[in-house]
């Protein structure tokens, strides 16, 4: 047997080694283990909660998992071997942490917990047979931190396409690293209803990918959307970045399908566009509501609207504006308006402009009243309506009313509503007083109030005539409203001034007087127009009184009229053609002359006027002639007497061609193109009325013996047409089951007048 140690320069000595072979070679190994390495580190159970980097250095997460990895080393020792390596104890590793590997390969299985806390590097230690060591490191990593600092991007708000552009960042991860193989892009979804977002469903992978940007091509309308993005680092620790902005898809347009109205917030669809309603369809306040339907859109639409006058589309984007889908309370003004509404949904995206045309009349019609009532039998009253207006919604189809207020035996109302202006009573009593009123409606049911009585009575049994208006002739004298009335008052000169008032011409009952003047005193105080005289004594001042209150003006024009004498014309040397009747204006002290009619065959002169000052009548100078003195018929021959009486048949025979003349003068005074197409009746001024006067005229005194030309409808004018209707009455009155003419000239009349006038 053998002994043997070895002792080195310091004299340190190992302790004695036995050996019992027969032929031992003693050496000494003086050199520590060389090549030594960790080979690698490979990955056991659990790989996805660990990462090896490298040969030397590995991660692993504990967070929800346990695993195992192994640790592979080398190392050679030329002279005396590798005793062992021996892998050092991991803080907290499960069972087998660390021991020696006796035996090439050299590895150690390590086995990592949920409580394992290594965290750094450590070292291995190589031993060789002569008790020599290497060591080598290898670095054990705790990663439990996910990736951080990544993002993802895309527009907050509407879309008007479906396609969302997406951009995204990985962020970093200092542990283990990120595994950019894990990255995606999640989505989740949500009904857009009125803007909002509601039945969120959960996230869902739309996309696997690490490239930094995506286009969603697959959203659809009417739906929101959210996206995040997930990221792992290499030992499973999962980063998710999100924002809180959601893409909502709305690619219609909003389209309002109509809009309604009505008077409040409990009825906005009673009123129909471009249709006239009155007052009490808006609740009796001027006020109506407007709703209308939006389909197409379920984004937070905002309408804008306005109320004007223009029936084109006007809505800009700077009117009032409304998220719901109606306005209540719009204030409204009479004729025609238009509400304007347009919609605007979430993505700015404008839809079409509707219009409701409100046409709101809440004005009865006007001009209301009746105008006439003749007396046409001892049982038959004639009740004539003025035409009424309505510049809105226009009259009705059957608009007029008449009843009767008297209570007197057999008057009647109308049974309905009626087209036409006349209405016929005809179940009276004779000699009876009977009174008439008359209401009017527009198409939409505006009723006006009930107009003025007015009253006439029928014949009585013995024929006699009706209750005429009051009259006087001793110049001063009482005008009623209902009858009007005539003053008269006669000059010293036995020439007569006379005013003949309308009814309904003034209001109540009115003191009227006419009194002459001192034309010397006139001429004195009231300076002439130049070249002009007063004829006669015909100057006169006329006064209305109300009480001790004097009238200025009346509600309708009335009738002056002075009679005169040819020796009056002759005297004051004036032209009889140019007669006038003038009044004295007091503003501007000055005779202003009337439009005046004079009838030379009677000596009269008429003129119309709505006020009373000074009345005179008056006529320019005449140029004077040279008078040739003509013998005496007494001292006359008989051969002269015969040329005289010749002279003066030849003359009359020129003044009746004259005559003639002037009559088809006064018809060719009617427009060759002219024809009656109106009706014309009381009251009526105008071209149209003077054509009807020269008409009447043209047919001779019988039928109008005043043949005045004014252009107004007077009581002259209206008993002018009652004989031509009572003269052709088979023609006029007949058809309409009438025998006495009513003053107003209607179809029938004005086909005859035509008929007449080959028009």
């Amino acid at each position: 047997k053998w002994q043997a140690r070895a002792i080195d320069d310091d004299s340190a000595t190992s302790s004695w080694s036995q050996f019992n072979e027969g032929n031992i070679a003693f050496g000494v190994d003086t050199t520590a283990p060389t090549s030594v390495s960790v080979t690698s580190i490979s990955e056991g159970t659990a790989p996805e909660y660990q990462y090896a980097s490298g040969t030397d250095t590995i991660y692993y997460n504990t967070t929800t998992s346990s695993g195992s990895f192994t640790v592979n080393a080398t190392a050679t020792d030329p002279e005396s071997g590798i005793e062992k390596i021996n892998f050092p104890a991991l803080a907290n590793f499960g069972p087998t942490n660390g021991g020696d590997a006796t035996s090439s390969p050299y590895y150690w299985i390590y086995n990592w917990t949920s409580t394992s806390t290594q965290n750094g590097s450590t070292t291995i230690t190589v031993y060789n047979n002569a008790g020599l060591t290497t060591t080598v490191s290898f670095n054990v990593y705790l990663d439990t931190s996910a990736p951080s600092g990544g993002s993802i991007t895309y527009t907050d708000g509407y879309y008007i396409t479906t396609s969302v552009s997406i951009t995204y960042t990985l962020g970093s991860d200092s542990g283990s690293g990120i595994d950019s193989s894990t990255g995606k892009i999640q989505r989740k979804e949500a009904d857009l209803s009125n803007g909002s977002c509601i039945n969120w469903a959960s996230f869902s992978d739309l996309v696997t990918e690490s490239d930094g940007s995506y286009t969603d091509n697959s959203v659809s309308d009417h739906h929101c959307y959210q996206y995040q993005y997930l990221i792992r680092d290499n030992v499973f620790n999962l980063a998710s970045y999100t924002t809180s902005s959601v893409a909502k898809i709305e690619t219609s347009a909003p389209d309002i399908v109509s809009i309604d109205a009505g008077a409040t917030f409990t009825d906005r669809t009673s009123l129909t566009s471009d249709t006239w309603f009155n007052y009490s369809d808006t609740g009796s306040d001027d006020k109506i509501s407007f709703s209308w339907t939006d389909p197409n859109s379920p984004s937070d639409d905002i309408f804008y609207y306005e109320l004007n006058s223009t029936s084109s589309d006007s809505i800009s984007g700077i009117e009032s504006n409304t998220g719901n889908p109606y306005i209540d309370d719009v204030t409204i003004s009479e004729g025609i308006s238009y509400f304007h509404c347009r919609p605007k949904n979430g993505a700015e995206v404008w839809g079409q402009e509707r219009i409701f045309i409100v046409k709101y009349d809440k004005t009865a019609p006007t001009n209301v009243g009746i105008f006439s009532i003749d007396a046409d039998s001892t049982s038959q009253l004639s009740i004539g309506a003025q035409t009424a207006t309505d510049s809105l919604s226009d009259l009705a189809s059957n608009p007029y009313f008449f009843r009767e207020t008297s209570g007197n035996p057999g008057g009647s109302s109308s049974v309905d509503w009626q087209a036409s202006t006349i209405f016929v009573d005809d179940n009276l009593s004779p000699g009876i007083e009977y009174c008439y009123q008359v209401k009017v409606r527009d198409k939409i049911g505006n009723q006006s109030n009930w107009s003025t009585t007015l009253c006439e009575s029928t014949l009585s049994a013995g024929g006699a005539a009706p209750v005429l208006p009051p009259a006087s002739i001793t110049g001063s004298g009482n005008v009623s409203q209902n009858l009007g009335g005539e003053i008269s008052q006669t000059f010293n000169s036995g020439k007569i001034a006379k005013v003949v008032f309308p009814p309904f011409s003034i209001e109540g009952t009115v003191v009227t007087k006419i009194g002459p003047q001192v034309k010397a005193e006139v001429i004195k105080n009231n300076p002439l127009p130049q070249n002009t005289q007063i004829i006669g004594d015909l100057v006169a001042d006329f006064k209305a009184l109300s009480g001790t209150k004097e009238i200025e003006s009346f509600e309708k024009e009335v009738t002056v009229t002075f009679t005169y004498t040819d020796q009056q014309v002759k005297e004051a040397k004036i032209d009889e053609k140019t007669l006038k009747i003038y009044w004295w204006d007091k503003d501007t002290e000055t005779w202003k002359s009337l439009k005046s009619e004079v009838n030379a065959l009677t000596n009269t002169i008429t003129a119309y006027t709505a006020h009373f000052t000074l009345f005179a009548v008056m006529g320019e100078t005449a140029v004077e002639e040279e008078v040739v003195e003509e013998k005496p018929i007494i001292e006359m021959t008989i051969e002269e007497l015969k040329q005289k009486i010749t002279e003066i048949l030849e003359k009359i025979a020129q003044l009746k061609a004259q005559l003639q003349q002037l009559l088809e003068k006064e018809i060719l005074e009617i427009p060759a193109d002219y024809k009656f197409n109106i009706n014309l009746k009381y009251d009526k001024r105008g071209d149209d009325v003077r054509y009807l006067q020269t008409f009447l005229k043209a047919q001779g005194p019988k039928i109008y013996p005043e043949g005045i030309v004014s252009g107004w409808f007077g009581p002259l004018t209206k008993a002018a047409v009652i004989r031509f209707q009572e003269k052709y009455a088979e023609e006029i009155l007949t058809p309409l089951g009438l025998e006495k003419g009513t003053g107003f000239v209607g179809e029938m009349t004005r086909a005859k007048i035509n008929e007449i006038l080959e028009r």
